[in-house]
């Protein structure tokens, strides 16, 4: 069972492993994602979605402390095998999206291309 003990673990052990990083290398272990995902576990109304983050959380991080993630390469490889399958849960059970959806931007372009027709740009 995932309880608030479990959660703060988890986010002692992220800050374990980001303060042994160099400031400029932190974009390459998804702190930010990672930050909220821990950050809204708790929120999770089925202890088996909790579980399976957790387990996620805890298999990325022990990627993290036995792999150095130094380039976009690696942390690209890194976030399709851990951090990816974690946003699925999260999109699915709380509602979370892409910083911008898809249509949010056919919406915006739409607009623009009414603008740009109205006032005859080229």
């Amino acid at each position: 069972m995932i309880d608030k003990q479990s959660i703060l673990t988890l986010y002692n052990n992220f800050e374990q492993i980001k303060n042994s990083m160099p400031p400029s290398k932190l974009k390459y272990v998804h702190s930010k994602t990672v930050d909220n995902f821990i950050f809204h576990l708790d929120k999770f109304s089925y202890q088996a979605e909790k579980q399976k983050v957790y387990d996620g959380l805890t298999k990325y991080f022990d990627y993290l402390n036995n792999v150095q993630v130094e380039d976009a390469k690696t942390s690209q490889s890194a976030f399709i095998e851990y951090i990816h399958p974690l946003t699925n849960i999260y999109s699915d059970y709380l509602d979370f999206h892409l910083a911008v959806k898809p249509w949010i931007m056919i919406l915006f372009a739409f607009v623009i291309a009414l603008c740009l027709y109205f006032f005859d740009a080229p």
